[in-house]
């Protein structure tokens, strides 16, 4: 009897030890599938945030833009195709250089870590040394974790075209109508301005600071290498319509521009230099 009480207090000491230990083992085993699976997302999160999420966004940004100029004077003159014809005639001084203010308006796509596009329409405000570009940029976004936030720093490569030129003044409706080729305009004035197309290239660098999921702001240097510029012309704009214009080319006796007494079919600028903006954007992910 005695034998057999002995038994079964081992036979119970061992089923509880055994089962003790099969729980913690258990356990162990819960545990190492948690751990994996928070590594997991952690790893998940990282590949998300940096090296393959893909994003789009819109960019709003502004800045000074410089303009270089060789100080002299533009005179333009024109004769209108009316039968009453009106007559133009202006001098336009030429500074040492224009400082303006840009705006530019952007879409940009690629990914947190990686191959960047950027395709920018920058506006240059003034009366002179006003004008209009757009580029397209391709660069490569590197992160850099700054406590919680994240920093991009962006170098790249861009080109484009633009216009760019100078007001010169109006032209003035004395009897009748305005007529430019075959387009008449009943007005008492049409704005005249002087532009030419020119072509920029050059590298840029853009350091983005992350803020939000979908947001950022960014400081950006452009170094503009622009070309010499070509097909100047003269533009007729309507003071009462604002789609309404008229433009030729500045080839022949009418229109006809002088600078510093030579007759020229191009402008005196050059918009090479460092162009800076700051700004901010908003973003979406394509994932």
């Amino acid at each position: 009897m005695k034998k057999v009480l002995l038994l079964l207090i081992v036979m119970i000491s061992v089923s509880t030890v055994y089962g003790q230990k099969k729980r913690r083992g258990k356990k162990r085993v819960e545990k190492k599938v948690e751990r994996k699976a928070e590594m997991q997302e952690e790893d998940d999160e990282e590949y998300a945030k940096t090296e393959y999420e893909k994003y789009r966004g819109i960019t709003l940004g502004f800045g000074p833009r410089f303009i270089s100029t060789d100080p002299g004077v533009l005179v333009t003159s024109f004769t209108d195709n009316s039968p009453s014809p009106d007559n133009l005639m202006t001098t336009t001084e030429i500074a040492d250089g224009y400082t303006s203010v840009g705006i530019s308006l952007g879409y940009k796509f690629g990914k947190y870590s990686g191959l960047a596009h950027d395709i920018d329409i920058d506006v240059t405000l003034g009366d002179a040394g006003s004008g209009l570009m757009l580029t397209y940029g391709l660069g490569w976004n590197f992160p850099f974790d700054i406590g919680d936030k994240e920093l991009f720093i962006r170098p790249s490569i861009f080109g484009g075209f633009g216009g760019f030129g100078f007001e010169v003044g109006e032209l003035e409706n004395n009897t009748g109508y305005i007529q430019i080729g075959e387009t008449i305009y009943n007005e008492e004035a049409l704005d005249v301005s002087l532009q030419s197309t020119v072509l920029v290239y050059g590298p840029a660098v853009d350091f983005v600071y992350r803020i939000a999921d979908k947001m950022d702001i960014f400081l950006s240097a452009h170094y503009d290498i622009g070309s010499s510029n070509t097909d100047g012309a003269i533009i007729f704009a309507s003071q009462v319509e604002d789609s309404k214009e008229s433009r030729l080319d500045l080839e022949g006796e009418n229109p006809k521009v002088l600078y510093n007494g030579e007759e020229t079919t191009t402008l005196p600028y050059d918009i090479s230099g460092i162009r800076l903006q700051i700004g901010a954007s908003y973003n979406w992910n394509r994932n």
